[in-house]
């Protein structure tokens, strides 16, 4: 399913830079999220950086969607969050520990830094 709606966020994406009338960017770093398997049996909520400029001081909140609680390990999370920076093409993780009582999806407010100085919040959704 998160390869899925990986291959399908990659095609709006390509078909937005193919349209004839683009918005224009005041900032180039966009930021997704997504959970991906990490060993046998755990998890990473894991924050891309797909856009052309570095993105600064880098962080996300979970708001589980519907019933569940947030399987984010906190401490995981706290050693590398705020991520100082974010270069294009580079990602960073934060551990997921899944389990009957954790919710699989997930409302996610991602905040970071231009290079500007300029704050940027973008709200997302993300499921396992």
């Amino acid at each position: 399913m998160a390869r899925l709606a990986e291959r399908q966020l990659e095609q709006l994406e390509s078909s937005l830079r193919r349209s004839e009338s683009p918005l224009p960017r005041v900032d180039s770093a966009r930021l997704r999220i997504s959970i991906r398997p990490h060993g046998r049996n755990s998890h990473k909520f894991v924050v891309s950086n797909v856009g052309e400029t570095p993105a600064r001081n880098v962080s996300f909140m979970l708001h589980p969607h519907g019933k569940g609680k947030s399987p984010l390990v906190e401490g995981d999370y706290n050693d590398k969050f705020p991520a100082p920076v974010i270069l294009p093409g580079s990602e960073i993780g934060a551990l997921a520990a899944f389990s009957f009582g954790s919710a699989r999806a997930f409302d996610v407010k991602l905040e970071w830094e231009t290079e500007a100085g300029n704050m940027v919040e973008e709200e997302t959704y993300v499921a396992l």
